[in-house]
């Protein structure tokens, strides 16, 4: 899935010699579940944006013409065709009583579109990759997106193929994610593109422009850790970002708990009930105190993501110092000294995080394990987890969220399976990552034999080490994270919440 793509608006169908049909069955035996295009198809036959070119055959393979292209921006835009329906145009082509006749004249009227020549379209001419790009982007400024390209184009061994007249276009695609070069770091400027590769760039589009991936968590979802050998370069967050095709935002902090990662989200608040901020960057003391029940001892002990910046009663600035040495507060311009006597919250940066069309997912509380307490009462710590984390989905105020469960890892060996009270607590939201990378399976599917350690491991109640860090095995490997990706996005398949 991760071939052509990303980034555009929405809405797209191809018209060939078909029919529009809607519904929720994948009715075509030229697509198959083990088909990299397969969700792809899946996705824009149930919601209308392509049909088959019969009724049991989608053909995937087959070549996307130049009108039909153009027909796909057009329902993006959706435009009323009466208003393009013209009696004569300068495409000697153009059969005006066709399917496409509209499109064509609503892009030569924006020009987002010109023909082959002065009087020819290109009609049943595929269009090439190039073209896409090039179009993709007429169709961004006829918007009035920002472009955004990019000038490095070496990376790509045959970027000297490029049209000089696409050359933007594809620097467009390139930097805005809509085109990836293959394994051989082709692009292929020149090249046609299927129907299940324009497949893929409708789900990729609607995708991109109507979700977003954010991930709160500590190391697990932070992913990246110096001084660790074979951590991931690219952690789950990421991955699944590239599978699902969304932006994403990763808020992870290595050895946070789960109220410092609430606390930087926002769903745990967070006061100073009386602080002079001098007027200039002189750095203050301040006393921060958690709303009741909660503590402030962990948060900024191992990064600030998502916290800082930080707002003061309107004045902008950062936190530092720690729990036990006492916590700063830096303004980041001079400005009027402010004076504060009542009870203010502190907002943090992550607090201004947009959660229109966010899928969030959590994964806290495995650093929250580490206390005695947690062993010894563990349903009861694991309640209080849940209620955490239900207050940051409350803050958020999205019903699209995934909770990962805790990983069984070897610094865990002291706790009982308290994944099953976050099981019954989220239902459909809880996401085990453990069960399958703890079978036979996970290997079969990455084409790995399971050797005695693992099998030791899993006959032990943890991960397996083939898929953990060589060094401390606290945390996936990229292997690992590849797994926990899959597994997410399938998830949030499952969940049906890309829009």
């Amino acid at each position: 899935m991760k071939r052509i793509i990303s980034l555009l608006l929405a809405i797209l169908t191809i018209i060939s010699v078909c029919v529009f049909t809607t519904s929720a069955a994948e009715p075509f035996d030229d697509v198959k579940e083990s088909h990299w295009y397969y969700r792809a198809v899946e996705y824009c036959f149930e919601n209308g944006l392509m049909s088959g070119m019969s009724e049991t055959a989608f053909a995937p393979t087959g070549k996307v013409t130049r009108e039909q292209f153009v027909k796909t921006l057009a329902n993006m835009e959706g435009i009323n065709e009466a208003d393009y329906k013209v009696t004569e145009s300068p495409f000697k082509d153009v059969r005006l009583d066709l399917w496409y006749a509209p499109a064509v004249e609503w892009a030569r009227q924006t020009g987002i579109v010109a023909g082959l020549s002065a009087d020819s379209f290109g009609i049943g001419k595929p269009v090439t990759r190039e073209q896409i790009a090039r179009l993709l982007r007429g169709y961004a400024e006829y918007k009035g997106k920002e472009i955004k390209e990019t000038s490095d184009l070496s990376a790509f061994v045959d970027a000297d193929k490029i049209s000089d007249w696409a050359l933007d276009g594809v620097k467009y695609a390139i930097a805005n994610g809509i085109f990836k070069g293959n394994a051989k770091n082709e692009l292929n400027p020149r090249g046609g593109a299927t129907r299940a590769e324009l497949a893929t760039i409708l789900k990729a589009v609607r995708a991109y422009e109507n979700n977003k991936l954010v991930a709160w968590g500590d190391s697990f979802t932070q992913g990246i850790i110096e001084g660790f050998h074979d951590i991931s370069d690219y952690p789950y967050v990421r991955t699944a970002a590239e599978t699902l095709n969304t932006p994403y935002y990763n808020f992870g902090i290595g050895g946070d708990t789960a109220e410092a990662v609430a606390i930087r989200q926002g769903g745990i608040a967070i006061f100073v009930d009386s602080l002079t901020i001098p007027a200039d960057k002189t750095p203050v003391a301040i006393e921060i105190r958690a709303e009741e029940g909660y503590t402030t001892k962990n948060i900024n002990e191992n990064g600030d993501n998502g916290l800082n910046p930080v707002t003061i009663d309107g004045v902008k600035g950062n936190i530092s110092g720690d729990y036990q040495e006492g916590y700063m507060f830096t303004r980041l311009e001079e400005g009027e000294e402010k004076v504060i006597t009542s009870e203010t919250r502190i907002i943090t940066d992550g607090m201004g995080f947009d959660y229109t069309n966010a899928i969030m997912v959590i994964c806290s509380g495995a650093n929250n394990t580490k206390e005695e307490a947690w062993h010894n009462e563990p349903e009861k710590h694991m309640q209080y987890l849940c209620e955490i984390q239900q207050k940051m989905v409350d803050y958020a105020g999205t019903d699209n969220f995934v909770i990962i469960g805790l990983p069984k890892v070897r610094f865990m060996q002291k706790i009982p399976n308290y994944n099953t009270v976050l099981e019954e607590y989220w239902g459909e939201h809880y996401l085990d990552v453990n069960e399958y990378m703890m079978s036979e399976q996970a290997f079969i599917d990455n084409g790995l034999e399971m050797k005695g350690k693992d099998k030791k491991d899993i006959a032990e109640g943890y991960i397996p080490r083939t898929f953990l860090d060589a060094l401390q095995q606290l945390h996936p490997n990229q292997m690992g994270y590849d797994i926990i990706a899959k597994l997410l996005s399938d998830k949030i398949y499952e969940l049906d919440y890309l829009k």
